[in-house]
C-alpha cells in the first residue's frame, strides 16, 4: 500500500503538521484508493480543538489525508 502523506493535529488544540504514516497492508474486504484532492470538512477544526459530543478526537486527527 501506498504511505499516506496528510497533515495531522497531533493533540488537542495543537497546529496542524505533517503526518506521514504507513496504514500496513489491506484486509481481504478492502481496497486501496487514489484521492487527488482533499477539503477540510466544516467539523474538522472542532475535532482538532475540543471534544465533539462529548467525545476526545482520535489523534493524530487528520483533516485532510
Amino acid at each position: 500500500m501506498t504511505r499516506i502523506r496528510a497533515w495531522a493535529a497531533p493533540a488537542a488544540k495543537q497546529k496542524l503538521e505533517r503526518h506521514d504514516y504507513d496504514p500496513g497492508p489491506l484486509g481481504d474486504e478492502e481496497v486501496e484508493v487514489a484521492v487527488e484532492y482533499c477539503g477540510m470538512c466544516h467539523s474538522d477544526p472542532s475535532m482538532i480543538d475540543v471534544k465533539v459530543n462529548g467525545v476526545n478526537g482520535v489523534r493524530p486527527h487528520n483533516p485532510c489525508p
